[in-house]
């Protein structure tokens, strides 16, 4: 489960970093993990907020994460080359095993109700991950 942040967009800045002869595999790199560090501390953030129970009347009383191993389990991957797409990507995901049953909820024997976090993060962050990959390469790229 996870959310990717893209570089293929930004052809343009990565072909004139290549046209100056800089390292442009350092310089996605970078970008990329800049922009999933946002994505990594807004995950975090989300999944600490108290949601709506399912009853939809009270909040929960406790943290949704009282162990905190799925909050302790979200991190950045290593970027990697899009095959199909072209350029480069870079996931944030989580490894707890159980961590859809969160983000979607389920319905039994114990109904939870959803406490969406990666999505959230993706889809309230996405703009500023893009000015944050394109300000990465933008500042490698005048050095």
């Amino acid at each position: 489960m996870g959310v990717e942040a893209s570089a293929t967009d930004i052809g343009a800045l990565i072909d004139r970093a290549e046209q100056l002869g800089l390292k442009v595999s350092s310089l996605e790199n970078a970008s990329l993990r800049a922009g999933a560090e946002i994505l990594l501390n807004e995950a975090k953030e989300n999944l600490q907020k108290p949601t709506m129970h399912h009853l939809g009347a009270k909040e929960f009383e406790k943290n949704s994460v009282v162990t905190k191993k799925l909050l302790e389990s979200i991190e950045i991957g290593n970027p990697k080359k899009d095959k199909f797409r072209g350029g480069k990507y870079i996931k944030v995901f989580t490894s707890y095993p159980t961590a859809h049953l969160v983000e979607f909820g389920h319905a039994g024997p114990a109904p939870a109700p959803p406490h969406p976090f990666m999505r959230t993060a993706y889809q309230n962050k996405k703009e500023e991950v893009k000015r944050t990959i394109i300000e990465v390469l933008r500042a490698g790229i005048k050095l």
